[in-house]
């Protein structure tokens, strides 16, 4: 889509499908989020049998894996905030990301270690990409987003 629509951007049927897959994301990621607060969220398990170990207990083959120690590197954290005082990267090579939804507007607050310069380009990111979904649904007049609070 992005700030300078293209004609298929315009068109009716294109611009259903995008907000129809918006709106299937959304449900997805409501749905994963219930269920990783509820303690069905795999890492949460994960970390649950790693502190059943004995400090001299070797961990499974799987602990060991790569793959799954590469899986355990937060490289972005978020979490929403009452208030927005910050939210801190939790690797040293990752972003922390605290936003807070109003029923009009999204504030964010993007921390990360200043030798990665990452605070300014992911939230010029985050904008565009807001933008855009805004654009989105603003030329559809049928659609009015509510914020949930």
């Amino acid at each position: 889509m992005g700030l300078h629509p293209e004609p298929s951007d315009t068109d009716v049927e294109g611009r259903n499908e995008k907000i129809a897959l918006l709106n299937k994301a959304a449900w997805a990621h409501s749905r994963y989020l219930m269920a990783a607060s509820s303690g069905y969220g795999c890492d949460r398990h994960f970390f649950g049998l790693s502190m059943l170990l004995n400090d001299d207990e070797n961990p499974p083959a799987l602990y060991r894996d790569p793959v799954f120690q590469r899986s355990k590197h937060w490289r972005v954290s978020t979490s929403t905030l009452p208030v927005l005082l910050g939210f801190g990267c939790v690797v040293d090579d990752g972003v922390g990301i605290g936003y807070e939804i109003g029923p009009d507007d999204i504030f964010f607050s993007i921390s990360s270690r200043e030798k990665y310069a990452w605070t300014d380009k992911l939230g010029h990111l985050i904008e565009e990409a807001l933008l855009e979904i805004r654009m989105l649904i603003d030329l559809d007049s049928s659609q009015t987003p509510k914020s949930k609070l």
